[in-house]
């Protein structure tokens, strides 16, 4: 089951919270549905994003030439969704594995 419209509400809710507070928050209240593989899958997908995106942003000041708004944008997104990605691994992790004997 797919819940990417979960995720993006989850996010844009992280977002607001971390902008009137300066801090990302550690907590969420919609539960995320995703395994520990899915999360960090994720995780990993907006890294190579973002680190894309650095590299194009490196080789254009190097040559002397502007960096575009698209470039930057997508920089302050996908570092974004990593942190975003973080937390939610944080919140996981810490959460009790229940054993049943």
């Amino acid at each position: 089951k797919d819940c990417a419209g979960i995720v993006e509400r989850q996010f844009q809710q992280w977002k607001r919270e971390r902008e009137t507070l300066g801090v990302p928050p550690l907590y969420s209240t919609l539960p995320i549905n995703f395994s520990d593989r899915q999360l960090f899958q994720r995780r990993r997908f907006y890294r190579k994003r973002l680190w894309t995106a650095q590299q194009k942003e490196i080789a254009l000041q190097r040559s002397g030439k502007p960096v575009s708004k698209k470039i930057t944008n997508a920089i302050l997104n996908n570092s974004d969704w990593v942190e975003f990605y973080d937390c939610a691994i944080k919140e996981q992790v810490s959460k009790p594995v229940l054993e049943v004997a």
